[in-house]
């Protein structure tokens, strides 16, 4: 199961099939191995995703990450939470990609599910950086968040793309550096680690050492069941409501939660804080069961400079 976690992520998708056949060959029936092989069957006979150029920084635009492929420019956000990268129907055809008729379901943070297809980018520039063999869900054009954006946004760069980087920081200034200088752990920083195909990472509050799932495409983070099971004094001051509002592919769902005015949280010694933020009291997907909360973007952006070193496995503010 690790190992087909570890090849999926890394863009090896007949290696991670492999895997997959054998944990079936012994649980014929194991839901994660049976609601995941759709998605790396469509794609085992992909080449192995590759990478070339060690260095290059960039200037990030408003909707996130520049790139191009096929020399068709586009601009999608960086979303360590998505196990592939995305794009819609219409982006694919503006690539020139091949959508393949596989039909896969995904699911999305509020754990509904929502059909999509597979598309592969021969070629995919970001700078002086070349990844060869990139692989892609493709959303239908109706699809939220992608109706709602303009041509050349409508997708997202996930996690095997950003995880070949090895090393990648951005700055208050909008640049985007790929291929920085490890920190070999010299520097204050908080612990990475995967659980399957998404990153975790160490976050404190008052003092005590919490897991949380690491979603730079989330704009709206929320805290889970087991934040609430750790701090119930917090639970019972706070405003309770069944209109939680959360946003995922799959549409937006209204949850049952307690708000809280602002938490102060420590990302390896970076003091940040959190506004407005529910503490979901039901789960709504396995990672929700498990760890505490889902720290997104707004967190991050809290520091002067903000760096992922996938080799050291760091996540330094």
């Amino acid at each position: 199961r690790i190992l087909a976690s570890a090849y999926f992520t890394h863009g090896e998708y007949k290696k991670a099939l492999t895997q997959v056949e054998a944990i079936l060959t012994l649980r014929p029936t194991d839901a994660d191995a049976l609601s995941g092989r759709p998605v790396i069957a469509a794609l085992a006979d992909t080449p192995d995703q590759q990478l070339t150029g060690r260095h290059t920084t960039v200037e990030l635009q408003d909707g996130g990450l520049p790139f191009s492929i096929n020399g068709v420019h586009a601009t999608y956000w960086f979303d360590t939470g998505a196990e592939l990268s995305v794009l819609s129907e219409s982006e694919a055809k503006r690539f020139g990609l091949r959508v393949r008729p596989a039909s896969v379901k995904v699911g999305d943070v509020n754990g509904t599910q929502v059909n999509t297809q597979i598309a592969v980018a021969d070629e995919l520039s970001v700078g002086s950086i070349r990844l060869r063999h990139v692989a892609f869900l493709v959303f239908p054009d109706n699809q939220p968040p992608f109706n709602e954006q303009s041509p050349g946004s409508r997708g997202l760069i996930g996690i095997p793309v950003l995880l070949a980087f090895g090393t990648f920081a951005w700055s208050a200034d909008h640049s985007f550096e790929i291929g920085t200088e490890s920190s070999q752990n010299s520097a204050p920083h908080a612990a990475l680690c995967f659980d399957g195909n998404h990153p975790v990472v160490q976050v404190a509050y008052e003092n005590r050492p919490l897991a949380f799932t690491l979603d730079t495409g989330a704009t709206n983070p929320a805290l889970y069941p087991p934040f609430a099971s750790a701090f119930p004094e917090l639970i019972r001051s706070a405003t309770k409501t069944d209109s939680y509002k959360m946003e995922g592919a799959g549409g937006a769902k209204y949850m049952e939660a307690a708000n809280l005015e602002s938490l102060r949280f420590s990302i390896g010694g970076f003091p940040t804080t959190l506004k407005s933020v529910g503490v979901l009291l039901k789960p709504t997907t396995a990672s929700s069961r498990f760890f505490a909360g889902n720290l997104g973007i707004d967190l991050l952006q809290q520091a002067h400079k903000t760096t992922f070193d996938f080799k050291a496995m760091t996540l330094t503010l």
